[in-house]
């Protein structure tokens, strides 16, 4: 087990007990292109909110990096993210905020910032968030999860008691966008609250090996297809 992943399992068992547009694509070498992720590490724990409450306060603040602590149920998820779970990330972050940049949109990134809902005793930290409405604090539009690992919680039950509007996951190479409907949260094929964003441009670049010509490549495309 990698030493960071024993430190925070010691760490927390201390404190619990008692679609679309088509692709322009650039020529690129087999090589670039990842087929096998090093996943995330997932530890789940059944604890109060009172000793969930000690453990975030234990970790630190949100800035705290490569960690994620989801609750709910009364089960406490933690996980302790990955190399390829943050260059996956952090390319859907960069092509996100590219495309909202090329069209002036207003955005406001909240990255893992912890959503709590108190009186249902929920918790959940995505790996990206956003807000796209001035002066709504923590209100977030939009909340990203990347994931390489099965197991854990169920997060969208989370993201559903705190009126996430829309949630998406990737997975094994694939976006779901899952978009509330005012009942349930529904499978869509394209983003309802930004229904031009190319989602397949980022699917195939969040698996390139090189965060910087992935990114690169996207705004390459933006450029030429004016999307």
């Amino acid at each position: 087990m990698p030493k960071q992943t024993s430190s925070v399992i010691k760490t927390a068992r201390r404190a619990a007990s008692p679609r679309q547009v088509r692709a322009v694509t650039a020529p690129r070498r087999t090589s670039q292109i990842m087929r096998r992720w090093k996943p995330e590490q997932r530890i789940v724990l059944n604890t109060t909110w009172k000793r969930y409450l000690a453990i975030d306060k234990a970790f630190g603040d949100d800035s705290r990096p490569g960690t994620l602590l989801n609750y709910g149920d009364g089960q406490l998820e933690i996980m302790t993210t990955s190399s390829d779970h943050e260059r996956i990330k952090n390319i859907f972050r960069r092509c996100v905020e590219a495309w909202l940049d090329h069209h002036n949109m207003v955005f406001y990134a909240r990255g893992n910032m912890t959503r709590r809902l108190t009186a249902s005793e929920k918790a959940v930290e995505a790996d990206e968030s956003y807000s796209f409405v001035r002066g709504e604090g923590e209100k977030l539009d939009l909340a990203i999860e990347v994931s390489l690992s099965s197991g854990g919680i169920n997060k969208l039950p989370l993201y559903e008691k705190l009126g996430h509007p829309e949630v998406w996951i990737w997975r094994r190479g694939k976006i779901q966008v899952h978009a509330w409907n005012g009942a349930a949260y529904a499978q869509q094929p394209q983003s309802v609250r930004l229904p031009k964003i190319p989602l397949n441009w980022i699917e195939e670049l969040s698996c390139w090996r090189d965060d910087y010509e992935a990114v690169s490549e996207f705004r390459r495309r933006l450029k030429a297809c004016k999307t």
